[in-house]
């Protein structure tokens, strides 16, 4: 079935002609513009073109994102919005790899990602619990939140034994000439610290760049 940039394969298809509901089972596949993916079953209308997934696993192209959901619903201006998913730019068969579990996600095509009830876990271990948490979903500079970082520093000399170190950076585009990133860290042997990068280019062949970072 092609609607528009939608393109659905499955192995049975019902369509109700008066009503314009179209239900796919056995193993759904589909393929837009902004994602390819498979699931278990689908309803689609196909007057407003909303399609809502079941049980659904699918890569975003723009973004580069793997998501598995419980349901997925796909609107026809490319917006997402995803129930009970895991959220990583790692393919599903990378051992340890970072994931964030939440419990509604929405992905707009041109705008940004809003996840609610989020958690960050790295190996199937759960890190960081936020209640909200925003990032671009397109490749232009956008402020946001920055994949986080997370390093472990051991050393038989005190000074440089800091234990495990967890980074969120956040990014604040301050103009086509300028940015700025804030980066909170908590660092297990030394406590709480932050860390500011200001970059700018103010004419052609020119750059420059402003670091601090304190305790």
């Amino acid at each position: 079935l092609t609607l528009g940039n939608l393109n659905l394969f499955a192995s049975r298809l019902e369509l109700n002609t008066a009503t314009g509901l179209v239900k796919a089972s056995g193993f759904v596949r589909v393929q837009t513009s902004q994602l390819s993916g498979i699931a278990d079953t689908l309803e689609l209308d196909a007057n407003t073109r909303v399609g809502t997934f079941h049980n659904a696993r699918m890569r975003m192209t723009q973004s580069g994102l793997y998501a598995e959901a419980d349901s997925v619903v796909i609107r026809p201006d490319g917006t997402l919005v995803l129930h009970g998913c895991s959220l990583s730019s790692c393919p599903p068969d990378v051992v340890g790899a970072w994931h964030l579990n939440s419990s509604l996600v929405r992905l707009e095509s041109d705008g940004v990602g809003v996840a609610w009830n989020t958690r960050l876990n790295i190996g199937g271990v759960p890190i960081l619990w936020l209640p909200g948490i925003a990032w671009p979903t397109v490749d232009e500079r956008r402020s946001g939140v920055l994949a986080p970082h997370f390093a472990t520093a051991a050393s038989s000399l005190q000074r440089f034994n800091l234990g495990t170190r967890i980074q969120v950076p956040i990014f604040l585009n301050m103009g086509f000439d300028q940015d700025l990133t804030l980066t909170p860290e908590w660092i297990e042997r030394r406590g709480t610290a932050l860390g500011m990068e200001y970059n700018y280019a103010f004419w052609e062949g020119q750059r420059g760049r402003l670091q601090l970072w304190g305790l």
